[in-house]
């Protein structure tokens, strides 16, 4: 994922100037508290959550909304990613020119350079790093040394760490430690994947009111709420009522969608009953 710079005033603010908003309470709430590091400069945050429980849809949506904000947002991948890689890769990110081949030093040179320059802005960076119960030790060791940076030279730099739930004790102990907030990430409810899939088809042009309940009930069904899944189904329920025009969007239709989804490989375990 590429930098993300603004264009206003310091800040982020949670809805977007344009585009369908597609957000849950819940994640409104994530969100919020993702503002709320940034906005008081704290430095670690930490998303915790089952796999497909939408940590990396709410660090998008945190990235979206930062588009026309004066705030970089950046997100790495942590496995496999050693020390040199990550450097680099924060670096390329931030479009700071430099060969990966380069000496660790003038890795570390050009980024605290170009912290010093978004502090010198009034423009904060947040760093989302996914995965960070499989980091090799390197790359937390890089971590933990920026954490540290930002902290003496009052470097407007927020982390947000991701993980999920049942591997929370895999993360370092010396970063588990520097965690400001913890945002947990859960299933939705039905009323919750009801909202989002309301949205959905509004954004699409299309009245919610073809949705029938029982197409919501056996969404909620098949996927058990969790986000990733919700917006997989979704997505393809909004092509398959496109296709069906003044058609009710049923039950069934949903089975099939289900069924298409999960013959694509993506995934989405089988819950039928």
């Amino acid at each position: 994922m590429n930098t993300v710079r603004g264009e206003d005033s310091p800040g982020i603010t949670s809805a977007p100037k344009s585009g369908p908003r597609l957000l849950t309470a819940s994640l409104d709430e994530g969100l919020a508290r993702l503002e709320y590091l940034v906005s008081h400069q704290r430095r670690l945050g930490l998303i915790v959550g089952p796999a497909g429980s939408g940590k990396t849809f709410l660090a998008r949506q945190f990235a979206r909304a930062a588009r026309r904000q004066a705030c970089d947002v950046l997100h790495s991948h942590l496995l496999g990613m050693d020390g040199r890689e990550l450097l680099w890769s924060l670096v390329a990110q931030l479009g700071v020119r430099r060969d990966p081949r380069e000496a660790r030093f003038a890795l570390w040179r050009a980024l605290a350079d170009r912290l010093a320059e978004n502090r010198y802005e009034r423009r904060p960076l947040v760093l989302f790093l996914d995965g960070i119960d499989q980091a090799p030790s390197e790359a937390v060791e890089v971590i933990l040394r920026l954490l540290h940076l930002a902290a003496g030279d009052q470097l407007p730099l927020t982390c947000v760490l991701m993980a999920r739930d049942d591997r929370f004790e895999r993360i370092d102990s010396r970063l588990r430690e520097l965690i400001d907030l913890r945002i947990e990430m859960e299933p939705w409810g039905t009323a919750e994947t009801v909202d989002y899939l309301q949205q959905r088809f509004l954004a699409a042009e299309l009245p919610a009111a073809t949705i029938e309940e029982s197409a919501v009930e056996q969404l909620q069904h098949l996927t058990g709420g969790a986000p990733r899944e919700v917006a997989q189904l979704a997505e393809l329920a909004v092509v398959a009522q496109l296709d069906q025009a003044d058609q009710l969007l049923d039950a069934p239709t949903i089975v099939a969608v289900f069924e298409e989804l999960s013959g694509a490989g993506l995934g989405i375990p089988l819950r039928v009953s």
